[in-house]
């Protein structure tokens, strides 16, 4: 799942904490910059996201597609 935290201020980026093996860092891109760093499946998935909460609504995908 995907979940929109809103914007953040510089000082809330900065205390962000990684819990030990939950994640090897963060990074934040916009949404063109996606699909170079991750797999097509994940950018077709953060691609509905992206849509899907500009549009105020949720995406139901399968295999990353839309569903119905």
């Amino acid at each position: 799942m995907i979940y929109d935290g809103g914007t953040l201020a510089d000082e809330e980026v900065g205390q962000i904490v990684l819990g030990d093996g939950e994640l090897a860092g963060i990074r934040f891109v916009v949404p063109d910059e996606v699909g170079a760093l991750v797999t097509p499946l994940l950018a077709r998935r953060i691609a509905a996201f992206v849509e899907a909460a500009e549009a105020g609504t949720v995406a139901a995908l399968e295999n990353g597609s839309p569903t119905g």
